[in-house]
């Protein structure tokens, strides 16, 4: 009895992508040489989800980044000032300038 092995066609997909074939055609071409039967709708699918996570975590990133608060500004300001010892002491004469 003869066991066929299950192709995971869509990594088979992301292989042949990444080494450097683009189109769809193509890569259902290349596929086929193989003994892969795919569909274009399928290359097409699998490389949007591709897209689309890379998009998303491009996404996440620069909404953290954006999110700066106050205390990243008076981390900056301490570090800027050469410690807390000076920071502190440029508050006071700050202060003094105030009154």
């Amino acid at each position: 009895m003869l066991v066929k092995e299950k192709i995971n066609k869509s990594e088979e997909i992301r292989k042949v992508h990444s080494s450097g074939v683009k189109s769809a055609s193509e890569i259902v071409a290349k596929l086929k040489s193989q003994g892969i039967k795919v569909t274009d709708g399928l290359v097409y699918t699998v490389l949007a989800k591709k897209k689309g996570k890379k998009a998303k975590k491009n996404k996440q990133a620069n909404q953290s980044a954006e999110k700066e608060t106050v205390v990243d500004y008076a981390v900056v300001f301490v570090k800027s000032a050469g410690g807390m010892q000076k920071a502190r002491e440029m508050l006071s004469k700050i202060a003094l300038l105030h009154s």
